[in-house]
């Protein structure tokens, strides 16, 4: 007889209806007519009605539930940005400075080991009254008054960029009538045209326009070094420090070593033709970076620094004190206006090439103002030179007045920054 093995009955859903236990028929009737309908139902196709009123009412529904939602974290939200936002931009802030400041010390570090610029006042001073009358002078007249004269003028002035037109001819009354000689040469000549100005690319000159206050470059002709670039500083410098209008007006310079006769600006002209071209300062009244020299109110300061530990009889009684000058192969020398700032005696050849400044120089042995040793020869050479040194060291007193002289009259005055 074989053994039977009982099978698991596997659940199925819907679960199959409980036996009718009374073993009525009309149970396993309706039980027949259950099944016969669940079989044509699985037979039959299948389809679904879709409501889409009752669907879009419930988008509506959620949209509006988003909605609330977001409007109600709206400001916890912005308020997380903004305070995130913030701590970003502190951060950067910090970061920054903190980045300027060690910069600007190693900059400001490197600067002083290059150029150490300790100011300490000349030894030649302006006096205190003459210095203290012309701050406290009450009207234009009385600070007009305390300009002239032959003292040297006060830090506050010599260097003040804002002078105006008049106090500007008060101050420096002899660089003014070779500006006026030109003016009268060139207008006997029928005057400054336009072809006169358009000139500048024939000649190798930078062409500039002043209009309503502002500095044109329309022509640039590049010199070697930078004297073009200090040239055009120190015109852009005067135009925004002028406390007057400057007429609108085109003209153009040239920046060679030796001048060239025309109606334009040139740094230096030849004794033969100084009434033939306009003089402007030479770029090292600005800057020279070449030779290693600062701005120039830079060197004057370093100038003034050493002057400041000597006087005149402690320094060497040899040539190096009494300075030399020269000019160079048929040009100026721009060391002139150097020299002139030092407490020092300055002997020269005579001069063949004139710069803006050198009306101002006085070389008569008889003048109470000499500050300048001319040598006589002509041609210039230095021939008399030894005389002339015995004849100094034999005359102290002469030399340390011309030396005085040099300081207050030209380093101090006509050969200052306010005059360039």
């Amino acid at each position: 007889m074989e053994e039977s093995i009982d099978t698991p009955q596997l659940d199925t859903y819907p679960p199959p209806p409980a036996p009718d236990d009374d073993g009525d028929d009309d149970g396993d009737a309706k039980d027949e007519l259950d099944e016969e309908q669940r079989r044509q139902q699985r037979s039959a196709p299948s389809t679904t009605v879709y409501d889409y009123e009752a669907d879009s009412a419930h988008d509506d529904e959620h949209d509006s539930f988003l909605s609330r939602r977001l409007s109600s974290n709206a400001p916890r939200l912005a308020s997380s940005s903004e305070s995130l936002a913030s701590q970003r931009f502190r951060t950067f802030l910090y970061v920054g400075a903190t980045f300027s400041i060690l910069l600007a010390a190693f900059l400001f570090s490197l600067s002083y080991r290059l150029y150490p610029q300790t100011f300490v006042p000349p030894t030649i001073q302006c006096s205190i009254d003459a210095a203290s009358s012309y701050a406290a002078a009450s009207n234009s007249s009385d600070r007009l008054a305390r300009l002239r004269g032959e003292y040297e003028l006060p830090d506050g002035v010599g260097n003040n960029l804002h002078l105006s037109h008049d106090e500007c001819e008060a101050a420096f009354p002899k660089l003014w009538p070779r500006l006026v000689k030109v003016k009268e040469r060139q207008r006997e000549n029928g005057g400054v045209r336009k072809v006169d100005v358009e000139r500048a690319t024939s000649d190798e000159g930078t062409w500039v326009a002043v209009i309503d206050g502002n500095l044109y470059i329309k022509n640039y002709h590049k010199e070697w070094m930078s004297r073009v670039s200090a040239i055009l500083g120190s015109l852009y410098q005067a135009v925004l420090t002028s406390p007057e209008p400057i007429p609108d007006v085109e003209f153009y310079f040239r920046a060679k070593d030796s001048g060239y006769p025309g109606p334009h600006f040139e740094l230096d002209n030849h004794v033969d033709q100084l009434e033939e071209s306009w003089l402007i300062p030479d770029f090292g009244f600005y800057s020279w970076p070449e030779p290693i020299l600062t701005s120039y109110k830079g060197v004057r300061q370093q100038i003034a620094a050493i002057e400041s530990t000597l006087t005149f009889t402690a320094k060497p009684t040899k040539l190096v004190s009494p300075a030399p000058h020269t000019e160079g192969q048929g040009a100026y020398s721009g060391r002139l206006k150097y020299l002139l700032n030092c407490r020092s005696v300055v002997i020269a050849p005579r001069l063949n090439y004139y710069q803006h400044f050198h009306d101002a120089l006085d070389s008569d042995p008889e003048s109470p103002n000499q500050n300048i040793v001319m040598l006589s020869e002509s041609p210039p050479s230095w021939d008399s030179l030894p005389a002339t040194m015995d004849n100094l060291l034999a005359n102290m007193t002469r030399a340390e007045l011309i030396a005085d002289n040099a300081w207050r009259t030209m380093g101090g005055r006509n050969a200052g920054l306010a005059a360039a």
